[in-house]
């Protein structure tokens, strides 16, 4: 049950880091919200809200802002290079997974736990959402 838990809470806590590092890569690919176009804008948004949220220190928004801006400055080197998609894949799931572990580094526990709060209604909101979604589509379906 421990496990499981713990299991529970890296997968939470890996899905809003996540969202962290590479909502940055989707805004530049096109995607996403618009903004002024200055580079680092996005990590510059990703760093209020984690300092609203989880009330990091200037100096834990110093570490966090590097480990951002590396991790954003290697995803765009390797979205620009070609080769095997899977491997692709594979790397950036690796410069995930370091941020990932760099940024938890800096945290202490109670921002670890709330970090973990705010993943799990991440969590809840997009499992409605795709519960809806699906209600929508089997709706239409049907009538056709």
């Amino acid at each position: 049950m421990k496990t499981l838990k713990l299991r529970n809470a890296a997968l939470i806590l890996g899905s809003l880091l996540f969202a962290l590092v590479f909502a940055p890569a989707v805004q530049a690919r096109g995607g996403g919200h618009k903004h002024d176009g200055e580079r680092g804008g996005n990590v510059d948004q990703r760093i209020e809200k984690m300092t609203e949220h989880l009330e990091l220190s200037g100096d834990q928004a110093n570490q966090i802002r590097v480990i951002l801006e590396n991790a954003q400055t290697q995803a765009e080197a390797l979205r620009d290079q070609d080769g095997d998609r899977q491997a692709k894949r594979e790397a950036m799931r690796a410069i995930r997974e370091d941020s990932r572990e760099q940024i938890k580094a800096v945290l202490n526990a109670e921002q670890l736990s709330k970090l973990e709060e705010i993943a799990e209604k991440r969590r809840e909101n997009r499992g409605e959402r795709k519960e809806r979604r699906g209600k929508r589509e089997k709706r239409g379906s049907s009538e056709q």
